[in-house]
């Protein structure tokens, strides 16, 4: 049986899965200041992301996380994850757990980027988070980057 079938199997019976590569915990992040809590997971459309071919915490380099800010997700009251990004300041903190562990980071600026701009997340040779939703809200013109450093 192939595995997609294997997977379509389990799934139907209500099974849980571990597919390779794929931790067994929740990634989640946690926003206090703006009452912020959600996994980041794959889709978009439900919820926080992480950009492809960044770092992820613990690496040393650039961890980009993406979200919407007006576009309904489930459990955010119809509106995203990252609605209201633009009231965090300097030394708010923002908490990511992965594969069980979890890392605090603290903000350390923001700034707009043209949606055009294909480099908000270069790599760096130091640990950074980068928080990113559409900016203004409703609008795909802009990005709004939230940058924050290990605590």
């Amino acid at each position: 049986m192939r595995r997609a079938s294997l997977i379509a199997a389990a799934l139907a019976l209500g099974l849980a899965i571990a597919l390779p590569g794929n931790a067994a915990h929740t990634q989640t992040i946690s926003i206090p200041h703006i009452r912020v809590t959600a996994t980041v997971g794959t889709d978009l459309a439900r919820g926080a992301v992480f950009w492809p071919r960044v770092g992820r915490p613990g690496q040393g380099t650039t961890i980009a996380i993406a979200a919407h800010d007006v576009t309904p997700v489930p459990g955010f009251h119809g509106h995203g994850p990252f609605h209201d990004i633009n009231e965090l300041r300097p030394g708010d903190r923002i908490y990511l757990t992965w594969n069980g562990k979890q890392y605090a980071y603290q903000v350390t600026g923001h700034r707009l980027f043209r949606s055009t701009n294909l480099h908000i997340a270069d790599l760096t040779r130091y640990e950074r988070l980068l928080l990113t939703t559409c900016w203004p809200r409703g609008s795909s013109k802009y990005r709004l980057v939230v940058y924050a450093r290990p605590a």
